[in-house]
């Protein structure tokens, strides 16, 4: 279990029977972390724009194919990325797919061209183990990432209080 109080997750996937297992799932890796499940990308941008913080760690838990009876207008996961990168570029993003590849795309080479799309895992039993742990590794990559720039400005404050009371007293002694 991973306790963190900075963890958003939001799961878009077009079947809500999916969507509840994983979101029971990514509840026992972090009990209390808000999780929210919306069905198209509409609801993931009205929700990111009213509520997104970049002191969390966002995560998107993308299904690729969002296209169904229901949801003719919703675009799939390549479209989303982009706007989510061009919009809101420090979220990450795990697409989740029972394909490996469509047509005309390899997901694991769209993973790889997309800087905020983390990894491609594959609907499955294991699926939501490889879920839980790409969002430890990736929320302590975060938090490391934080920490460093907390540390970066400390240090320039410290050297900045250093100088002046240097030129302070070399002044005052003179």
């Amino acid at each position: 279990m991973l306790i963190a109080k900075d963890i958003r997750i939001y799961i878009i996937e077009d079947d809500e029977i999916q969507a509840e297992i994983l979101r029971d799932k990514l509840s026992e890796l972090n009990k209390g972390t808000p999780i929210k499940v919306f069905t198209n990308e509409d609801e993931l941008y009205t929700d990111f724009d009213k509520n997104l913080s970049s002191k969390n760690f966002n995560i998107v838990i993308l299904d690729y194919f969002l296209q169904n009876e229901k949801n003719t207008n919703t675009s799939n996961a390549d479209t989303i990325v982009q706007i989510l990168k061009e919009k809101y570029p420090s979220t990450s993003i795990i697409i989740y797919s029972a394909y490996e590849s469509d047509n005309k795309l390899d997901f694991n080479a769209f993973t790889e061209d997309n800087d905020n799309v983390i990894s491609f895992v594959k609907k499955s039993e294991h699926g939501y183990l490889g879920i839980q742990n790409l969002l430890r590794f990736n929320y302590i990559g975060w938090q490391l990432k934080r920490r460093t720039r907390q540390l970066k400005k400390a240090s320039l404050i410290f050297a900045t209080i250093a100088i002046a009371a240097t030129i302070y007293f070399t002044l005052a002694s003179l």
